[in-house]
């Protein structure tokens, strides 16, 4: 736990100077667009990943209707096997 904790708190730069960086940074190149968020410029549908979610939900959809497809068909199969005894 202490090798842990030490490296958790080996840092080259202290918070402060991390800071200050930072807002120099800023101060040096104000129109830089790289600290934007890349979903600033996606639509909802793409930030969701509602195009991938409905491809999975549509694939087990799909798995569960064949799947139970073939349980009535086997299940068919098997009610009509049975031979009908003939009473004279």
């Amino acid at each position: 736990m202490k090798a842990r904790s030490a490296a958790f708190r080996d840092n080259p730069i202290s918070p402060r100077n991390l800071t200050l960086f930072w807002i120099e940074y800023v101060l040096r190149h104000p129109k830089t667009d790289l600290l934007r968020s890349a979903t600033q410029q996606m639509s909802i549908f793409q930030i969701l990943l509602l195009d991938v979610i409905i491809f999975l939900v549509s694939i087990v959809l799909t798995i569960l209707v064949v799947f139970i497809y073939l349980i009535r068909k086997i299940l068919n199969i098997f009610r009509k096997t049975k031979p009908k005894k003939k009473t004279s």
